[in-house]
């Protein structure tokens, strides 16, 4: 069991932040997920909105989880849980503003690849 569960915690996610607006720029974004130290995030895409609101944009990313190096394993398996059950994990970058954090897949496909 806890074999099953170090393995549960360890893979890749794909993740997104809905919507980020214009003014925040790419680096900031990555110091901001840096700062929380779960691990390694790569494969940062901006994603346009084409219609609706033109202020914002879309990211996803790919983080590999770093349960081992992270200062507190309790609230990283926190927001992994709450990532893979479809919840959204606030993450503040300047107070009171935050964005909502999320998977880029269904929680139906997740239950699924864990199986």
């Amino acid at each position: 069991m806890a074999t099953a569960l170090a393995s549960y915690y360890s893979k890749e996610e794909r993740l997104c932040i809905p919507s980020v607006p214009l003014y925040v720029t790419r680096e900031s974004i990555l110091a901001t997920l840096s700062s929380l130290n779960v691990g390694r995030v790569y494969s940062v895409r901006e994603i346009p909105f084409t219609r609706g609101n033109s202020d914002a944009r879309r990211i996803t990313f790919r983080v590999m989880w770093n349960n081992h190096k992270c200062i507190n394993e309790e609230r990283l398996q926190n927001m992994q849980k709450r990532i893979r059950d479809g919840q959204t994990v606030r993450i503040v970058y300047e107070f009171p503003k935050f964005w909502e954090l999320r998977s880029q897949m269904p929680s139906s496909s997740l239950h699924q690849d864990q199986k």
